[in-house]
């Protein structure tokens, strides 16, 4: 397996990784490094395949709900905790046909759905 960098990772990260370097004391400078590795394993991108025949997920995480609609769609909502990759894939090839925005109410994450108001 092989990690790398997801695309859209801030050009702040490579400072990060400088601030080790000009720190000279050594409780500042640990602190430094943890901070810049931990800021790189949160914008990793490691590779996903599935095993035998089927799809990737599009998101790591917790599956709260899988949901139908009348014209056959397929909603997953899924949570990310800050441990999760914060990657979307697209688990198939496909064509976007349309995009409506339909406002909702902000939750926090971690909550239940109830009914389909702020997961959007």
């Amino acid at each position: 397996m092989t990690a790398r960098l997801a695309r859209g990772t801030p050009p702040f990260v490579v400072v990060l990784w400088l601030l080790p370097a000009v720190v000279r004391r050594l409780p500042p400078r640990t602190i430094a490094f943890a901070l810049a590795a931990a800021v790189t394993w949160f914008f990793r991108d490691p590779d996903r395949a599935p095993e035998g025949d089927g799809l990737v997920a599009a998101a790591d995480g917790l599956v709260l709900s899988v949901a139908q609609d009348a014209a056959g769609r397929t909603t997953v909502s899924t949570y990310l905790n800050l441990l999760d990759v914060h990657v979307t894939r697209a688990p198939c090839d496909g064509v976007v046909v349309g995009q409506d925005y339909r406002p909702g109410r902000h939750r926090r994450a971690s909550s239940r759905p109830r009914g389909s108001r702020g997961w959007r």
